[in-house]
């Protein structure tokens, strides 16, 4: 390992956040889950004052910048109605250490309308399982729903295998790359480090030395756990674009 490397990675692991986050308590994933229940409730019924009664101030006003007419109040109304699941299942959840924020990891089962049915990978019987983020905020001890970000399904991801060891020179320190994302999984081997982040449905692999050496530079590594916050700086892989090996690392838990 260069020098160059090490002091970088020294730098960075001496930097890096140590902002908390815990799982989401079986009590307020009920709580979360009736918000949302609330929110679709509202749209089967085509209610768009209840439904965004149940939304946050900072998502409601961004929708009402957009919705503002009848018409576009009745198409916001219709749009989310032919995204209403049938089924939600939990997969996993955190909430902020400040407990103003929560996420939930959903699987929804979708009926897909019938003309996209057996067309562009929908099954024809249109049943889809849609892996859902969903976001909530707290305002004035009441929990609201933020936003959904529909992510790719497990099986369209394209994935990077971390148990593959990569050495340093397999890297081009010619070149440089910014890098950020959540992070999945952590592979711990005898002489590197593996760190998988989730990257607009691609894996990327960001290589690291050995846990020991991070630690000796000052790293907490209990901060390199899946859904933390990675950001990164480093150079290319020679031959595969997924990965990456890192000369500086910024990790904030959620």
């Amino acid at each position: 390992m260069t020098g160059l490397a090490r002091a970088l990675i020294l730098a960075a692991a001496l930097a890096a956040g140590t902002a908390a986050a815990a799982p989401v308590e079986p009590a307020l994933q009920a709580e979360l889950l009736k918000v949302y229940e609330a929110f679709n409730a509202a749209v089967k019924k085509g209610d768009y004052k209840a439904a965004m009664a149940t939304r946050d101030q900072e998502t409601r006003k961004s929708i009402e910048q957009q919705v503002k007419t009848e018409k576009q109040r009745k198409d916001f109304i219709d749009q989310n109605r032919m995204m209403l699941p049938t089924k939600v299942d939990v997969q996993d959840g955190w909430r902020s250490d400040s407990g103003t924020e929560a996420e939930l990891e959903v699987t929804a089962t979708l009926l897909a309308p019938k003309h996209v049915r057996g067309k562009n990978g929908v099954p024809k019987d249109g049943i889809v399982q849609q892996p859902i983020s969903l976001e909530f905020k707290r305002e004035g001890g009441t929990w609201k729903y933020a936003m959904p970000t529909f992510r790719m399904a497990p099986s369209q991801v394209v994935k990077c295998d971390e148990n593959q060891a990569e050495a340093e020179k397999a890297f081009d320190d010619q070149t440089n790359l910014s890098v950020g994302g959540l992070i999945k999984r952590v592979k711990f081997a005898a002489d590197y480090t593996a760190i998988v982040i989730d990257v607009v449905g691609e894996e990327n692999c960001l290589y690291l030395p050995d846990k020991a050496f991070l630690q000796k530079a000052g790293l907490n590594t209990d901060l390199l756990e899946p859904r933390a916050l990675v950001e990164g700086e480093g150079y290319r892989h020679r031959s595969d674009k997924q990965k990456a090996w890192l000369t500086g690392l910024k990790v904030t838990r959620r």
